[in-house]
């Protein structure tokens, strides 16, 4: 494998060692997982993975760190846009560009027990980020509730999608996400009695 292995430069080979790293966590989790199968996947020898990671728990994180950090990116730009639907715009473009992250980011990293911290943190700030969007027309005691059931409601609305939708029809998907997360707040605008009333 050494013999026909392509040279790329350091960056290049970062990012293919991410990407493999990525899919071989995602079918088997990270405790089932070894770094001779991460160095499979990508090609290389599990030595060559060594020199550009310290460790499989440092690599995996740094999987969900750049999965995460694109995420933000891509809401950051399509808010900077005025986009009504940014985080649709953002999960959905994040899922599209690496889709192995994102689920590895929101399926797996939380039923691991030296992740689950890392992926509610992230969790918390994607609900933080709802919160903003229509925190002031829910009921306050609906908040919370509501601003989580969102935010988990649009995870596995992209991830289905990417399990089983066509990127041809990606602006209806953006569509049709759009229309039901707004009926479900405004379903429970409409049936809860005014703040003064409680």
């Amino acid at each position: 494998m050494s013999t026909t292995r392509k040279l790329l430069p350091r960056a290049e080979r970062q990012e293919a060692i991410h990407q493999a790293a990525a899919r071989a966590f995602g079918r088997t989790g990270f405790a089932a997982t070894s770094m001779e199968e991460v160095a499979a996947e990508a090609g290389v020898t599990k030595v060559l993975v060594y020199r550009h990671v310290e460790s499989k728990e440092s690599l995996y994180r740094s999987v969900l760190e750049q999965t995460s950090a694109s995420l933000r990116q891509e809401y950051l730009a399509a808010a900077a846009e005025s986009m009504p639907d940014a985080a649709i715009v953002a999960h959905l473009a994040t899922a599209r560009a690496d889709p192995d992250g994102y689920r590895l980011l929101f399926v797996h990293a939380e039923r691991e027990p030296e992740f689950a911290g890392y992926a509610a943190e992230i969790m918390g700030l994607l609900v933080a980020v709802a919160d903003e969007l229509f925190g002031q027309v829910v009921p306050s005691h609906l908040r919370h509730w509501a601003t989580r059931l969102t935010t988990t409601m649009l995870v596995h609305a992209v991830l289905g999608w990417m399990e089983s939708g066509d990127a041809a029809h990606d602006a209806e998907f953006r569509q049709r996400t759009a229309a039901g997360l707004a009926a479900f707040v405004g379903q429970i605008i409409d049936d809860s009695p005014p703040e003064s009333s409680r």
